[in-house]
């Protein structure tokens, strides 16, 4: 049986590690106490907090990556009755996330347009050799 939800793995020797399944979490673990690398815990997360500016309402989102430091999401949020996609980036000061980086994503039309201009620099990098091709199943 798949549960499906957001699992954090965490332990004295390990960094927070984030898993979309408590299989996948599960199957961490098993992997560290066969390394020996001491004992950890798997909590879920059963709600994301994301550190939005006040008066803005995360309608939905999902995380990239998260790590003690930065944190990388992608939300739908509501404000002011507009809702709007944005991807957001976070750096951690002492016990506070502090935005760093805001992309508003307007509509199709501007997505579009943003991802062909990635794309298309992507295929630089590849052509360059910087990183690799990916192989189309």
């Amino acid at each position: 049986m798949t549960v499906e939800g957001r699992f954090i793995v965490k332990g004295e020797k390990i960094k927070p590690v984030t898993f979309k399944s408590l299989e996948e979490a599960e199957r961490f673990v098993n992997k560290l106490r066969e390394a020996g690398i001491g004992e950890a815990v798997i909590e879920e997360v059963k709600e994301a907090i994301y550190p939005v500016a006040e008066g803005v309402k995360v309608v939905k989102g999902e995380t990239i990556y998260k790590t003690p430091t930065w944190w990388m999401a992608v939300l739908l949020t509501e404000r002011f009755k507009r809702r709007e996609v944005a991807v957001y980036r976070w750096k951690k000061k002492g016990e506070k996330w502090s935005r760093k980086q805001k992309l508003s994503i307007l509509n199709r039309k501007h997505w579009e347009k943003i991802k062909q201009i990635v794309d298309s620099l992507l295929e630089e990098l590849e052509k360059l050799g910087v990183v690799e091709k990916e192989e189309k199943q």
